[in-house]
């Protein structure tokens, strides 16, 4: 079992909004294969996919693996990234 706790700052037009809670589990997430890497979309659009994940605040969340000596390169914009890859 992973668990990945993420909280992000809010823009201050969002922060007065209730906390709250997802229950968010990993075989809703698409599964995008990039070469040699299987990543899961956790939250955020990447390449025409669009995570389930409710976001007050712009976020690309990514969980992936690559194959055994699998090289490749992502490209992510700016600012908005968090990438957990092993």
């Amino acid at each position: 079992m992973e668990l990945i706790q993420l909280w992000v700052n809010l823009p201050r037009s969002a922060k007065q909004h209730e906390p709250r809670y997802q229950d968010l589990r990993g075989e809703n997430f698409p599964l995008i294969k990039e070469g040699d890497a299987g990543l899961k979309l956790i939250a955020g659009d990447y390449k025409g996919q669009k995570s389930g994940t409710e976001l007050l605040t712009p976020v690309l969340v990514m969980h992936g693996r690559f194959d055994k000596d699998g090289k490749r390169k992502l490209k992510f914009l700016r600012d908005i990234t968090l990438a957990y890859i092993r």
